[in-house]
């Protein structure tokens, strides 16, 4: 039996759960990504976290017990001057109204939508760490304007979220539902080949069998000259493992069609799409996702 990929990425968790009193809850999350490793070594990612951001961010219906995940969506979003600020998932006794999202919320107008997806399943329980927390799977597309027409097909992107001793908060509304609050959590993100493709029916995962599904998410390629995020060496890492080749059309290097991320002037970074004209395009943002 082959053994599995081992690239993985790590995150911050934040997570809000409101719950009505019939049992019907919504999660919200935002996973921000802080580090790659290779078998648990660290590997080093210029600029992530100070010059650049990437975060996931999601949200899913769960109800029942033991819990059942879906319908829901997810995003990998990058920020690419790094100025969204810090998430944090609250709780207003006051409004009985929870809110989860970015303390520079305006400066999310710029994030660009790298992937999208939706959710396969979930679990809810005790994780290794003795701690409760969640394991979701969905499907994952990457964006096609970014990474061509063809490398959206066939993958799955599963999420491992872990809780400290201080990073929940749980409680009960007034209303006689519940919410959980979810800050400075931690956790694991992993790219896999589809479990699920055509109309084939879901497959809601729970316990061990995430963990069996977890895959290479891939690294980050700083670009030689420019010193910025090669979104194309992103790619090529990312789909080299599951076997995927993107078209030569949409390689980097002053093509029609080519992307870039690389320093501007200021010293923060910029994303450019170079046209068939011969310019440079502006900034390709995701859409607002403010909770």
């Amino acid at each position: 039996m082959a053994d599995e990929p081992t690239f993985t990425a790590t995150t911050t968790n934040f997570l809000l759960n409101t719950t009505t009193p019939t049992g019907v809850g919504t999660d919200n999350f935002i996973l921000q990504v802080t580090g790659f490793s290779d078998n648990g070594v660290p590997i080093s990612v210029p600029g992530l976290g100070t010059s650049f951001g990437l975060y996931i961010e999601g949200t899913v219906t769960v109800q029942g017990n033991p819990s059942v995940y879906g319908p829901g969506t997810i995003s990998l979003i990058l920020d690419p001057t790094n100025n969204d600020g810090t998430p944090s998932a609250t709780w207003d006794p006051a409004t009985q109204a929870g809110s989860i999202g970015f303390s520079n919320l305006d400066n999310t107008a710029d994030d660009i939508t790298l992937a999208t997806g939706s959710f396969i399943g979930g679990s809810f329980g005790t994780q290794s760490n003795g701690l409760t927390g969640s394991n979701f799977v969905q499907t994952f597309e990457p964006n096609p304007a970014i990474f061509g027409p063809s490398a959206g097909e066939g993958f799955d992107i599963s999420e491992s979220l872990f809780n400290t001793a201080t990073s929940r908060i749980s409680g009960t509304t007034t209303a006689g539902g519940s919410y959980i609050t979810q800050n400075d959590g931690y956790g694991t993100v992993n790219l896999t080949q589809a479990s699920v493709t055509g109309s084939s029916s879901p497959t809601f995962y729970s316990g061990d069998s995430v963990t069996r599904g977890l895959a290479d998410l891939g690294t980050l390629a700083s670009s030689g000259e420019s010193g910025g995020l090669d979104l194309r060496g992103l790619a090529d890492e990312i789909l080299a493992d599951l076997g995927v080749t993107l078209p030569q059309s949409f390689l980097p290097g002053c093509q029609s069609g080519s992307w870039d991320l690389a320093p501007n002037n200021a010293g923060s970074v910029a994303f450019h799409h170079f046209d068939a004209g011969g310019g440079w395009s502006s900034l390709l943002p995701h859409t607002s996702h403010s909770t």
